[in-house]
């Protein structure tokens, strides 16, 4: 069974190019104004990156505000029983040393969530795709094993006027 391959040639700018097109790149052949030129091709992705947004949030959760004795004539005042009161915590001996009635109230806590992601930066991820070197205005390289995957292709090294073909398959 004979198989049928399909190429496409791509001429391309000096600079940066956007044509879309994905395929593997098996040739490149320059012809420049300059009688010596190494043109460079390179594929170019955009990456973004991102950052969590956040937000303060506030919740109230019970606590308890007690005043208690150490038997020795000093009185303390103890406050943020997160939760709940814990009465075995202010006896000695099996006899309380809270002195009154503990005053229950709302504490408020700040804490910290995500509520989304925002861009925080844009990269430009380069790969090697190949180049050529010309000689008397004129240059061919035979590629192997590159991709393009239908991002953008940027030349380097290529004057205004020149003409970069790739050859894609």
């Amino acid at each position: 069974m004979n198989s049928i391959i399909l190429a496409a040639l791509l001429t391309l700018n000096p600079g940066y190019n956007n044509p879309g097109v994905a395929g593997e790149v098996v040739a490149i052949e320059a012809a420049t104004t300059n009688a010596t030129a190494t043109v460079a091709i390179k594929s170019v992705n955009t990456l973004t990156t991102y950052t969590n947004t956040t937000a303060q949030v506030v919740t109230f959760e019970a606590a308890w505000r007690v005043a208690y004795t150490n038997f020795d004539g000093n009185a303390a005042i103890t406050t943020n029983v997160v939760g709940y009161l814990d009465w075995d915590a202010f006896k000695t001996n099996g006899v309380s040393k809270i002195i009154g009635d503990p005053a229950r109230f709302d504490l408020p806590t700040t804490n910290t969530v995500v509520t989304g992601k925002a861009i925080s930066g844009f990269y430009a991820a380069t790969n090697d795709i190949g180049s050529v070197t010309t000689s008397a205005h004129f240059g061919q390289a035979a590629i192997t094993n590159k991709v393009l995957l239908g991002g953008g292709i940027l030349v380097t090294g290529a004057a205004e006027g020149d003409i970069i073909n790739l050859l894609i398959k």
